[in-house]
């Protein structure tokens, strides 16, 4: 029987719980990984074992990101990235070898084709998630609605509801359950500055490079390391994995989070993705499987099906177990 190469996916610093679920989606095609490498300072991984790495996700803060240690072997599927600046010659000459690359939307399909990189639209990985058997129960789940599409829900579902959230400000706060204030900011109003200083204060395991300079790299190894139980990375991933628990069972997930209702696809539960604005690129794809509602100008059903989604997950399970085998052998090649 031939042996499974080493396989690593991404852990994350940021304050978005989605990220965690969409490396738990990747982990849960190849089976456990043998490690995790941080997804905006990948340089940390570079004397680990050659792996696979997983490299699904929202390429966003800097052009280094998106070039890797030779010892990581990506397999590039569910990518997002909106930022043309970010492709600068080394990088599109380096994805170009590690083509094709399997895009999450629409919108980075056509800025990767643009560059000359061979590409394709994988859709992204979590609608693969599965439900693991726990019974449905009658739990309404309210998921970081905007705050000014709140009242618009019906009064009885959102008294009933239970609120969470996929804002992580650090391991000793806990998810939200009541709900927010209808007439406060809405989710998206917070700045990114103030959102970052809040994690960065309480997140034990954020490095810039002046970290790096003055010798932190033994609490980088901590990070690396998936079975550093005391880390924040570990309490990042029972968080996001307990969402999806709560999300398995839940009779209706009500939610403006990409990565709160792709996951819900596969999960067999109804959910109902509300947005203000239709115009992120990041949804592009998605409209048959998981339609944008605005509840101020369109009736909707409050009690809806979960979708079918298998011939979605075929699809993209056989595409990504094809791009593995070419990964690997790849690996074996170098």
């Amino acid at each position: 029987m031939q042996r499974r190469p080493l396989v690593s996916v991404y852990s994350y610093d940021t304050n978005n719980l989605g990220d965690e679920i969409q490396s738990i989606a990747a982990a849960r095609l190849v089976g456990e990984p043998d490690y995790v490498v941080p997804r905006d300072r990948s340089w940390l991984a570079a004397r680990r074992l050659p792996s696979i790495l997983i490299a699904n996700g929202w390429y966003i803060h800097n052009p280094w990101s998106l070039m890797l240690p030779e010892n990581l072997h990506p397999l590039y599927i569910a990518v997002h990235l909106n930022n043309p600046r970010l492709l600068t010659p080394r990088v599109v000459e380096y994805w170009k070898r590690h083509a094709p690359i399997g895009c999450r939307d629409h919108a980075t399909l056509d800025l990767l084709k643009s560059k000359g990189i061979e590409a394709y639209f994988s859709g992204c990985l979590t609608p693969t998630l599965t439900p693991g058997g726990a019974p449905r129960t009658d739990e309404v789940v309210i998921a970081d609605v905007e705050a000014d599409l709140l009242p618009s829900i019906p009064a009885a579902l959102r008294e009933q509801a239970t609120y969470v959230t996929h804002t992580w400000t650090g391991p000793a706060d806990p998810p939200s359950s009541a709900p927010p204030q209808a007439n406060g900011p809405s989710r998206s109003s917070a700045s990114p500055s103030s959102l970052r200083r809040a994690h960065l204060s309480s997140v034990p395991y954020f490095y810039s490079q002046s970290d790096l300079v003055f010798g932190a790299v033994s609490l980088a190894q901590r990070m690396l390391n998936r079975k550093d139980t005391s880390g924040a990375n570990t309490v990042r991933n029972a968080r996001a994995k307990a969402l999806l628990e709560k999300y398995a069972t839940a009779r209706l997930v009500i939610t403006s989070r990409l990565h709160c209702a792709l996951p819900c696809l596969g999960l067999g539960t109804p959910v109902l993705f509300l947005r203000g604005s239709k115009g992120d690129p990041r949804f592009g794809g998605y409209a048959d499987l998981l339609p944008i509602q605005d509840p101020r100008t369109e009736d909707i059903d409050w009690s809806p099906p979960a979708r079918e989604v298998s011939g979605y997950r075929e699809r993209v399970v056989r595409a990504f177990r094809e791009r593995f085998e070419e990964v690997r052998r790849r690996l074996e090649r170098a």
